[in-house]
């Protein structure tokens, strides 16, 4: 049922070690069957085979108008082309910008993109200093110049950091969606509100994925420390209907089938439901934490200074900082990684090397795992000293 070539593709990133590249390893169970599909990370060599100019051009257009992370390619064995990218969209200025430029690629119906507005404006209930819009997540699929689907992702997490990123807003998710004037999603908020209640899993994301044929899929996605296959069966036989034997019979499949690659784990999955009443779920597998890439982001107040031809890294809000501190001195590639961190608000080591590329003088694709470990060792040491949030 699933493709030849999905687990040989596994096999392969594992035995290259190329865990640190690869974001989730998702598998879609519905009536119609199972769908495998390898989330890759910028630089690693399915990204490079497979990113189109069209792709190329979103990153670009992207970089004039809203700082944004990694993008990934989503190898899902067939035809198709499967783009995502986080964005960091910081205010309603640039959710805006990104709203306009997202209607000038992809034709949505009124309501749809109406409920996407309303859900990426929201904020978590809890009062923090950094009060963002919940949208993170775009993305699209395309087969060769047609977008078939355009999709966007919207967090439901109280607190984007590396401390509190279990903490869950399902509450107030929860009542807001099911207030919703559209019915798969409030049928579908029903169902998480159960999941909820029974602490089988916490409201993670929810997406949107809207097609070229008028139809929509609504998505939510869970997350528990605790969670398991078994737990996932309990809510399809309590709440699926209709489809729950033949997606049981697919979820058994896929935990016998991925039991082979002892290094993943079951990290989240999902519950879908399109207009044709159509639900389905999604299971999605990581490699273990300390092997994947992680975010970072500069504390605010944090100003790079040229001080007699040096650069010092400084906090401004700091009265005391030229007196009873010693400062944080760096080179001008540290100022180059930390301005490209400036602009880009949440950023990865990978991202900060592929922007080094395109300014160092005599690059050669030789020296990029020296470059890697520079920028890993130049933001070790601004976390150290407390300059740095790491997610």
């Amino acid at each position: 049922m699933i493709v030849h070539s999905f687990g040989i593709e596994i096999e392969k990133i594992i035995k290259n070690r190329e865990q640190s590249f690869i974001d989730l390893i998702g598998l879609n169970a519905s009536v119609e069957g199972i769908k495998a599909k390898i989330y890759c990370f910028e630089n690693h060599r399915l990204y490079n085979d497979k990113i189109s100019d069209y792709s190329k051009k979103i990153i670009s257009d992207f970089e004039e108008f809203i700082p944004h992370c990694n993008s990934e390619i989503v190898e899902s064995f067939d035809d198709n082309e499967c783009f995502e990218m986080r964005i960091d969209i910081r205010n309603s200025t640039q959710l805006d910008k990104y709203l306009k430029y997202i209607s000038s690629l992809f034709k949505f119906d009124d309501d749809v993109f109406d409920e996407i507005h309303r859900l990426a404006n929201m904020k978590s209930s809890v009062n923090t200093n950094n009060m963002i819009p919940s949208l993170y997540f775009m993305g699209y699929k395309r087969v060769k110049d047609d977008i078939l689907c355009f999709k966007n992702f919207f967090r439901a997490v109280k607190e984007n950091n590396e401390e509190n990123s279990d903490i869950y807003d399902d509450k107030y998710y929860i009542e807001y969606l099911l207030k919703s004037e559209i019915k798969e999603l409030s049928e579908l908020s029903s169902i998480s509100e159960k999941i909820v209640a029974a602490k089988l899993g916490n409201i993670h994301c929810i997406g949107i994925d809207c097609f070229a044929s008028g139809g929509v899929k609504y998505k939510v996605y869970f997350k528990n420390s605790i969670f398991s296959v078994n737990g996932i069966k309990q809510i399809i036989d309590k709440y699926m209907g209709e489809s729950s034997k033949c997606l049981l019979e697919n979820i058994i499949y896929i935990e016998k089938y991925m039991s082979r690659f002892s290094e993943l784990f079951l990290d989240f999955f999902c519950i879908s439901v399109s207009k044709e009443n159509d639900m389905a779920v999604n299971l999605y597998y990581c490699f273990p934490k300390d092997t994947k890439q992680k975010y970072y982001s500069l504390r605010e107040n944090l100003v790079a200074r040229d001080i007699g031809g040096l650069y010092f890294i400084i906090d401004i809000c700091d009265k005391n900082c030229y007196k009873l501190k010693e400062l944080y001195s760096t080179n001008e590639i540290g100022k180059t990684i930390f301005d490209i961190m400036n602009k880009y608000q949440v950023i990865t080591v990978e991202k900060i090397l592929n922007e080094l590329k395109k300014v160092l003088v005599d690059y050669d694709s030789s020296m990029d795992n020296m470059i890697r470990n520079d920028i890993v060792n130049f933001l070790q040491s601004l976390f150290e000293i407390g300059y740095l949030k790491r997610y």
